[in-house]
């Protein structure tokens, strides 16, 4: 996969509260890597119901402590980003939350690694060639 030009799409509108400009401060690699910490939030049923949903909802402890919500959407962030070996802050960020292990215990490490294969999924699907025919 060529990184630059999966780093070249312009996903960089996701970014929400900020205008163009701040956008276009920031290189490609930190729009995505934007998109997917935000992308997270969703998939890991930080966000709340929605109708029709199709994602979970997350009525637990993890929702009501934003450390553990950033911590789990900055987990996914780390796990895509380093799997497409692309450079990333996410161990930095990490490192700054000042969690207690009890309070660790209670992020799913299932979702977080579903939420993470997901994303990656839905990455890599958005920049495969399509294959000649061999008739």
């Amino acid at each position: 996969m060529n990184k630059d030009h999966l780093m070249g799409k312009t996903i960089t509108k996701l970014k929400a509260n900020e205008s163009l400009d701040e956008l276009l401060k920031h290189s490609p690699a930190e729009n995505f890597a934007t998109v997917v910490h935000e992308l997270a939030h969703l998939f890991l049923g930080h966000l709340g119901s929605f109708k029709n949903e199709k994602f979970p909802v997350r009525k637990n402890e993890v929702i009501a402590n934003k450390t553990l919500m950033e911590m789990e959407a900055e987990s996914v962030s780390y796990l895509v980003l380093s799997r497409l070996s692309l450079e990333n802050k996410s161990a930095e960020y990490l490192a700054f939350y000042k969690a207690k292990p009890a309070d660790i215990k209670r992020i799913s490490m299932d979702l977080v690694l579903k939420t993470a294969s997901k994303i990656e999924d839905m990455a890599l699907s958005l920049y495969k060639t399509p294959q000649k025919s061999s008739t």
